[in-house]
């Protein structure tokens, strides 16, 4: 059975999806990875812990962040499940922390996935791809799929 690793950006999963869904049989393992840069939080916790007097604001810039990050995430849930139960196939949803673009190589690796399927910006060009594309290019242990936007470029 064909594995597809679907890389989930935050927005337009359900397009993502559909975009795949066509291109690999109908018994392939679909698989939405969901991943979370927990950088920007943290790296704002160490800017506010070099300013005196400014602990309560770090707390909730670094709160709100992750907050969002829940949020998108309980949003990507929900759509996921919802392109599952209108096409009538499973999809398995992945969420996971770290660098997008070592995490996107690390799980494709460890479940074997046939392809890796992400989102292409539409942008033409020797530089169409952003740095997480192009590293998953570089560095897959498969074969990756560019999914462009559905209005086309």
């Amino acid at each position: 059975m064909t594995t597809v690793l679907i890389c989930a950006r935050g927005y337009g999963v359900a397009e993502l999806l559909d975009g795949v869904a066509w291109t690999v049989a109908a018994d392939a393992a679909l698989v939405v990875l969901h991943v979370v840069d927990g950088r920007p939080a943290s790296e704002i916790e160490h800017v506010f812990a070099h300013l005196p007097g400014r602990e309560p604001g770090r707390q909730r810039a670094s709160e709100r962040i992750r907050r969002a990050d829940g949020d998108a995430r309980a949003a990507i849930e929900a759509e996921v499940t919802g392109w599952s139960a209108r096409h009538g196939r499973v999809v398995a949803l992945i969420p996971s922390t770290g660098r997008p673009e070592r995490e996107i190589v690390r799980v494709a690796g460890e479940r074997a996935a046939d392809v890796v399927a992400l989102g292409g910006g539409g942008a033409i060009g020797p530089r169409r791809h952003g740095p997480v594309v192009q590293y998953v290019i570089d560095h897959a242990p498969c074969a990756v799929l560019i999914v462009p936007p559905p209005d086309g470029l």
